[in-house]
Order: structure tokens, then C-alpha cells, then sequence
């Protein structure tokens, strides 16, 4: 497994809630006590989104990655979401300047530049794959569930790009 370099020592806690609240990566939350519940009593299915606007990860994107090797070392799926759809349209955190338009070569290079990054530190079911989609109003469907322990990776460019042209959704996306 690629995480083991978390050893099994890190914390005296059985709950990767407790773990990660001890190492800092939570520091509040809505109903602490629910998710304390549900991540020790269930094994939970759960995503990080990365937009690929270069093509490598920074420091913000590498403490998800943590986040997720942790929640793997403790059972639970990640579904690391690459954004090469979401990639395409305006910067949603609140700049004013508009993300620079890149093409959809520079894009894909980027999603497969963080996949490869996250190959290192994630183990995947390189055998899953979601499927069948053809935009967002012809959902797609995954061709199996994830093996035990395993996380998968999807890229929103299936679903998103054949909805419009790029030009039209960074124009109503920057509204």
C-alpha cells in the first residue's frame, strides 16, 4: 500500500476523525460528534476536487492529499475528482480577475501531470473507471465498485465538456 509510510503508530486513536483533529487538519466543524460517529462507525466514500490550473500541486493541494492518505490508512474511499472540466471556466473563489483561458491539450496535460503526483501517494483501483457518460444529462455509472482500500480518480471533463462549448460556459460561469 502506498500510504504505509503512515505508520501504524501515529496515534493512539482508532478514528481517523481523532487523527486528524490530533494533527491539526481539523480545527472546527458543524456537528463534530455526527462525523466523529460516521467515520467510526462506517467506511465512508468521499471526494477532493482539484482543478488542474498548472501542472503540478502546491502546498493547499498536498494537505487534501494528506487528508486523503489518512482517511485511506483508515478504510475509507477517496475519489480524487481531477477538474479538467471545471478547469475551463472562471477562478469560483471570489477573484476578480478571470482564470486564464488555457486549451484543452494544456488542460489534459495538466490532469495527467496531478494524476501521475497522486499515483505517489494514493493507491488506486486502476480497474474502476466511471463510464457511459455524455454529458450532464446523460449520467454515467462506474463499471464496478472500488476494491477494499482502493481510491478512484475521475475527471469531470467526461460529463462537462460535452455539455457546451468552453466559450459558453466561461461566459455564463462569470456571471
Amino acid at each position: 500500500m502506498k500510504y504505509d509510510f503512515i505508520p501504524d503508530s501515529v496515534s493512539e486513536h482508532t478514528n481517523v476523525y481523532d487523527v486528524l483533529k490530533e494533527r491539526g487538519f481539523i480545527e472546527q466543524s458543524t456537528d463534530e460528534e455526527k462525523v466523529r460517529e460516521l467515520l467510526g462507525s462506517e467506511k465512508v466514500k468521499f471526494y477532493i476536487g482539484f482543478d488542474p490550473t498548472a501542472d503540478c500541486l502546491h502546498v493547499g493541494h498536498f494537505m487534501q492529499v494528506i487528508i486523503m492518505m489518512y482517511m485511506q490508512k483508515y478504510g475509507h474511499t477517496p475519489v480524487v475528482l481531477i477538474g479538467g472540466g471545471t478547469g475551463m471556466v472562471g477562478d469560483p473563489s471570489g477573484r476578480t480577475d478571470m482564470r486564464q483561458v488555457m486549451t484543452v491539450e494544456t488542460i489534459e496535460n495538466n490532469c495527467r501531470q496531478f494524476k501521475h503526483l497522486f499515483d505517489k501517494f494514493i493507491d488506486f483501483d486502476d480497474e474502476w473507471e466511471y463510464i457511459g457518460n455524455e454529458g450532464v444529462f446523460t449520467p454515467g455509472h462506474e463499471n464496478k465498485k472500488p476494491a477494499p482500500g482502493k481510491a478512484v480518480a475521475v475527471n469531470n471533463a467526461r460529463w462537462l465538456r460535452p455539455t457546451s462549448t468552453s466559450s459558453g460556459r466561461s461566459d455564463l460561469c462569470s456571471m
